[in-house]
């Protein structure tokens, strides 16, 4: 089978790719391969002219920090053009196209006022990047049954070199003997991106 992605050299995306490309063949939508998701003109036809029969949306805009800075800018800020204006780009190229959906959004939509959400709970997103990942999640819903959204939190595998991952970076402190500060009235479980069975399940 073909798929379309994008964020495919990412933490996540990187992974999947490795895992499913012995039995499916994927189409990397990114600026190495000249499709900028941001641009509706662009990234619109090229998914509708792919025979892909589902898209893997796994770019984003995930500097939580960076985000905030950029709340006063809104809709014009980077984040929102990427994990809103891009993803309603993709949404609406797949409902022409008859494609399926897969977005990886995030824990953040929920505010934090309990010990653990499912997917019942109502999203409360309260900082700027949790909210322009809200709406994204408001956006692909809207392909109903040909969506699939997956919420996860700071994501780490075994080996990425690319990029320290969380716990990569926690390693590193205490390998160096640096102290730690973190919160001691909070259950915090990272996401753990395995060797097999969760990539092939998608």
């Amino acid at each position: 089978m073909n798929i379309l992605g994008t964020g495919l050299s990412g933490l996540v995306g990187s992974r999947v790719v490795e895992l499913l490309s012995p039995m499916h063949s994927f189409e990397d939508l990114s600026l190495d391969t000249g499709v900028d998701i941001t641009k509706k003109d662009v990234v619109v036809p090229r998914i509708e002219k792919s025979n892909a029969q589902w898209l893997l949306h796994f770019a984003a805009k995930t500097d939580v920090d960076g985000a905030e800075r950029e709340r006063e800018q809104g809709v014009q800020g980077s984040s929102w053009v990427v994990n809103v204006q891009a993803t309603e780009y993709i949404v609406e190229a797949c409902r022409r196209s008859n494609k399926r959906l897969l977005y990886i959004s995030t824990d953040y939509v929920f505010d934090g006022t309990k010990e653990f959400y499912t997917e019942e709970d109502t999203p409360n997103p309260q900082g700027w990047y949790a909210v322009t990942k809200h709406e994204g999640e408001k956006r692909v819903a809207q392909l109903g049954d040909k969506s699939l959204i997956i919420r996860i939190a700071n994501p780490y595998r075994a080996h990425f070199a690319a990029k320290p991952d969380f716990v990569a970076k926690i390693r590193k402190k205490l390998e160096q003997g640096e102290s730690l500060t973190s919160p001691s009235d909070q259950l915090f479980v990272p996401t753990f991106i395995p060797a097999r069975l969760p990539a092939r399940t998608v």
